[in-house]
């Protein structure tokens, strides 16, 4: 892989980890980087495999696990704790992430 290409793909990277707690999508990603958001697109998902939409709510989903199994903060608050400000939005990423509610996680893993 072209060197360049990596190092974009490893800076969308930290700016996710550094930024999952904030509304975070492509376009403003990439407006931030002050590239264009097909670019960033096309570059992420060639360098790693995922689309970086994929990516970001990876990132997201093992937050929300870490709070939910050492926290007691609600579900509202965790939610927005990762930028998501839906609860049905929250309730069905985590799902499709894991195939449990966030409630049935907390009581498995707690």
């Amino acid at each position: 892989l072209h060197t360049k290409e990596t190092n974009l793909s490893d800076t969308i990277q930290n700016y996710v980890q550094a930024n999952y707690s904030k509304d975070l999508y492509l376009e403003k990603i990439a407006e931030d980087m002050g590239l264009s958001a097909k670019y960033v697109s096309r570059i992420f998902k060639k360098t790693t495999g995922k689309n970086l939409t994929d990516y970001i709510n990876d990132v997201r989903m093992a937050h929300v696990r870490q709070m939910l199994t050492k926290t007691d903060l609600s579900i509202k608050e965790i939610s927005e704790a990762v930028g998501i400000f839906s609860r049905s939005t929250f309730i069905r990423l985590f799902k499709k992430s894991m195939n449990v509610t966030p409630s049935e996680y907390r009581n498995i893993f707690k």
